[in-house]
């Protein structure tokens, strides 16, 4: 299960590494249409509806996946529906069944450096990574085609994130902190204004016992 699907890329992506079957769910019912025209392969399946709601029905999908993954959608969510999402991805596992959750990197908007042009947060002097815990910050980033898109990111600190998953019931098992290669930076002349210096983003691995 994909939560915070988007257009479907990551789905498309795990049914061309050999999943089985992949459900999607998204808030945004333009992003489930471009996901359903995608693809007309059975094996991916998607829905439209927020987190929230979606969590109190949880019992539909009841220890029924191996892999349930959010990229990137825990950005947009408050301390409260983050626990719901994570809530939810360990009640929809199997045992011995992974959650992989992808986030910005929380020290991303306080790094402040604006010469940076492929990502830039805009936080104001006053900006504290303790104090700022579900307060956001928008910013901009550039995707591989060189286009600017505008970003949300609601602040959780590095704590704040493992003690989600811990509480609900996940044992870490996988953490990384990940950045632009150079190798990826120079295969792609969009990218050369970010920096491969510091990481971009996190990745935390629970398993369900």
């Amino acid at each position: 299960m994909d939560l915070g699907c988007g257009e479907g890329y990551c789905a498309r992506n795990y049914v061309a590494q050999g999943a089985a079957s992949v459900y999607g769910v998204d808030i945004s019912s333009e992003m489930i249409r471009l996901a359903r025209e995608s693809s007309d392969d059975e094996r991916m399946t998607f829905e439209c509806a927020s987190i929230d709601l979606f969590a109190l029905d949880k019992n539909s999908h009841l220890a029924k996946y191996d892999v349930v993954t959010a990229v990137f959608v825990s950005n947009y969510l408050g301390s409260e529906q983050l626990q719901n999402l994570v809530d939810l991805s360990y009640s929809s596992l199997k045992t011995g069944g992974e959650f992989v959750l992808l986030h910005p990197h929380p020290h991303l908007p306080y790094l402040r450096q604006l010469g940076n042009e492929g990502l830039r947060f805009d936080v104001s002097g006053e900006g504290s990574y303790f104090d700022d815990v579900d307060s956001y910050h928008t910013g901009l980033i550039l995707d591989l085609e060189g286009k600017t898109i505008e970003v949300r990111l609601v602040h959780h600190t590095l704590e704040g994130l493992f003690r989600s998953l811990v509480k609900s019931g996940f044992l870490v098992s996988g953490f990384r902190e990940l950045r632009l290669e150079e190798s990826a930076a120079m295969d792609w002349p969009n990218l050369q204004g970010v920096s491969t210096k510091n990481p971009m983003h996190v990745m935390i691995i629970g398993k369900k016992y």
